[in-house]
């Protein structure tokens, strides 16, 4: 039987940073997948199965594309003895993720990707306008749509959000971005029966360019300020699934802390060889 971790990277959900803890706990043994025949973005059981069994050596594989599926449940009998997986994902507040979003784009500078395309164009307010006209499917619940839907086509619904929920519940290491290391530090401890020395700390990748904001600290008051009232309410109203899926991993991250004994010790390892020290212990975008 072989144990394989599947991080489900969301795009700027400090994917980049799990991605380089586990490239460099597994070396060789890790690997991204990025096949280009996708099912409605995800990726098929048979497309997973096929890398699985062209590389024997792989433990942990990373990609966009797993979106939330679970691979278990669509395991026959046999496949069932022979592989079992180990889901590792994390949630962000929906309005840190957008503007993060915003910023990922203009750092890297124009494309040709119609989002791209937007944020090199506008502020981000109007980034955030353009999206909510254009591109719906950025800003309504998005993680909720991953976790709880198919694939996007109408707006999620509390359904959804039930299943999304239920879903991140079963997952081995589930939390936020914003408790990024409290996840890390849980998943270490539970996966230790699977793998003893797994260790999930390093530098965070990828992060955003806050300076292409002005005004802007990283905090949500801030990004009030920045694209007004009416816009940030609008935004609270359509990401309504997403901030409760948000709320509901910090939930079940605090559940799982419950289970950890001497968890404050190990949080201030883990930052120690993050080579962080404690007073900086909060979270960052």
């Amino acid at each position: 039987m072989r144990f394989i971790l599947l991080h489900h990277h969301i795009f700027k959900n400090a994917g980049a940073s799990l991605d380089m803890a586990l490239k460099r706990h597994f070396g060789q043994k890790f690997t991204e997948f990025h096949p280009s025949g996708v099912d409605n973005g995800r990726i098929y059981k048979r497309q997973l199965l096929s890398l699985l069994e062209s590389r024997p050596d792989i433990e942990a594989i990373s990609s966009h594309h797993f979106l939330g599926r679970d691979f278990r449940s669509l395991l026959s009998q046999e496949e069932m003895e022979r592989f079992v997986f180990h889901d590792f994902s994390l949630i962000r507040h929906p309005i840190n993720r957008l503007i993060s979003t915003y910023l990922y784009y203009r750092t890297i500078g124009s494309g040709q990707h119609p989002v791209q395309i937007i944020a090199n164009k506008y502020s981000a307010k109007g980034f955030i306008e353009a999206l909510l006209d254009k591109h719906p499917n950025f800003v309504i619940n998005p993680q909720v749509t991953i976790f709880g839907c198919d694939q996007y086509g109408s707006a999620p619904s509390s359904k959804n959000l039930d299943i999304a929920t239920n879903r991140i519940a079963r997952m081995s290491v589930i939390g936020t971005v914003e408790r990024y290391h409290d996840a890390m530090t849980v998943g270490e401890y539970m996966m230790q029966p699977i793998y003893p020395s797994l260790t999930l700390h390093g530098r965070r990748e990828n992060r955003s360019d806050q300076s292409k904001i002005g005004g802007y600290d990283g905090s949500l008051p801030a990004i009030r300020g920045i694209i007004g009232d009416a816009l940030y309410d609008t935004l609270l109203r359509v990401s309504e699934l997403d901030i409760q899926l948000w709320v509901n991993a910090s939930n079940e991250l605090d559940y799982r802390i419950r289970h950890v004994p001497n968890f404050e010790t190990r949080l201030k390892d883990f930052y120690h060889r993050c080579d962080m020290p404690t007073a900086k212990m909060t979270s960052t975008q």
